[in-house]
């Protein structure tokens, strides 16, 4: 009995002095000579910060910054910690000056992750703007020293987004070695669909990819970031002209609708662009695409009209076959998505359903009749966008009128 009391009391002890730990303490009472405690003190308030509005975080964000300050001048090599501080300075207070300092200090102690920190440490630098930045970009790598000044004023101007942002200018270098000529052609894809119409010709083989966009905007617009954290859309201008940069997974789950609004979003009318779209597998290089297709297009309404392309085929057959059944094809589960394409006559009908029959992800048959010789196919397709697009391209390749790429 005298041992289950023991047993009790310890218990109830261990339950205070946990519930003693984990309560807030003031930053500057804190015994950070005891690592525990400190740890749990500075892990209670970055949740607590994490979970604030962001209109009211800057209090909570400086009492943690002294907390990790003074746990640092006692754990200078903590790594944990000056990770930490460094999140809070960049996240939270744009302290770039500290912050460039603390990660300078990191790589001078030989830290295991000294990347990570000198990411961090140009995040800090262009806090402090593009003149500041401008020469670790060429110690680092980053850019040449020709490029960068260009790069540090690009850089610059994305606080919230530089990773990314840098993501995007090394993508637009290694796009510039990606030589696509361009052939005069003709042909008015809808905007909406020629994201689905290039990946489609392009053709990458298997969903282990990523799709990355880089257009030239012949207008100055505004910079910007938008989309999410994993397809984020980025735009700054250069001189008379803009670049527009995006990436995403070729199976997505929103099947690259939000790298298609990123890459049109408030445009103006009438405006040139420049397109590359490339599919590059996971851990590849922009420089060595599996495929890439290149086109010169004019925005006009919610159409494209496209004036040259590195795919010498018909264009206007493109996008009938490819661009129109595109734009209506939703991204749902249930009922699946359907394809519907007008064909020129019954036995061009015929055709494409025996070639339809071949893809099993396709379930085909003739549609309503038309007034004219002209017969409509309707399909019933995966939910399974990019398996869709691939068995659908193969089905109406020889209407498309290519000679530049094989045909399945």
């Amino acid at each position: 009995l005298e041992l289950a009391r023991d047993d009790e009391r310890r218990h109830r002890e261990a339950l205070a002095e946990e519930a003693r730990i984990r309560r807030p303490v003031p930053a500057d009472r804190v015994d950070v000579n005891d690592l525990a405690r400190l740890r749990a003190q500075v892990e209670l308030r970055w949740r607590r910060l994490s979970a604030t509005r962001e209109s009211l975080q800057g209090p909570q964000a400086r009492e943690l910054r002294v907390l990790l300050e003074r746990g640092r001048q006692v754990h200078p090599d903590d790594g944990p910690l000056a990770r930490m501080l460094l999140r809070v300075l960049l996240d939270f207070l744009r302290d770039g000056e500290s912050a460039s300092n603390l990660a300078d200090e990191m790589l001078g102690r030989g830290v295991r992750d000294p990347e990570a920190w000198r990411i961090g440490r140009r995040r800090g630098l262009g806090l402090m703007g593009a003149e500041a930045l401008r020469e670790t970009l060429v110690e680092d790598g980053v850019a040449t020293r020709q490029g960068a000044a260009r790069a540090a004023s690009m850089l610059a101007g994305f606080p919230g987004d530089y990773e990314i942002a840098e993501g995007a200018w090394l993508a637009l270098q290694q796009s510039r070695r990606v030589e696509r000529t361009l052939h005069r052609v003709r042909g008015v894809v809808p905007a909406s669909a020629l994201i689905d119409t290039l990946v489609s010709l392009v053709d990458p083989d298997g969903p282990s990819k990523s799709i990355h966009v880089i257009a030239r905007v012949d207008a100055p617009l505004e910079v910007s970031a938008v989309g999410t954290e994993n397809a984020r859309v980025l735009t700054w201008p250069e001189g008379t002209f803009s670049w527009r940069v995006g990436a995403d997974q070729l199976d997505a789950p929103d099947h690259l609708r939000g790298l298609t609004r990123g890459l049109f979003r408030d445009l103006p009318d009438d405006v040139g662009l420049e397109i590359l779209l490339a599919a590059v597998p996971f851990g590849g290089s922009l420089e060595e695409p599996d495929g890439a297709i290149r086109v010169r297009a004019r925005l006009q309404g919610g159409d494209l009209s496209v004036e040259r392309a590195s795919l010498r085929l018909d264009w206007e057959a493109v996008a009938h076959y490819l661009s129109v059944p595109f734009e209506g094809l939703e991204t749902r589960l249930f009922p699946p998505p359907d394809l519907e394409v007008e064909m020129p006559d019954v036995a061009a009908a015929e055709r494409l359903l025996d070639r339809a029959s071949e893809e099993p992800v396709l379930r085909c048959d003739r549609g309503e009749a038309t007034a004219g010789p002209e017969v409509s196919v309707e399909c019933g397709a995966s939910p399974q966008l990019d398996a869709t697009r691939r068995a659908w391209r193969r089905v109406v390749w020889p209407w498309l009128g290519g000679r530049s790429i094989t045909p399945p």
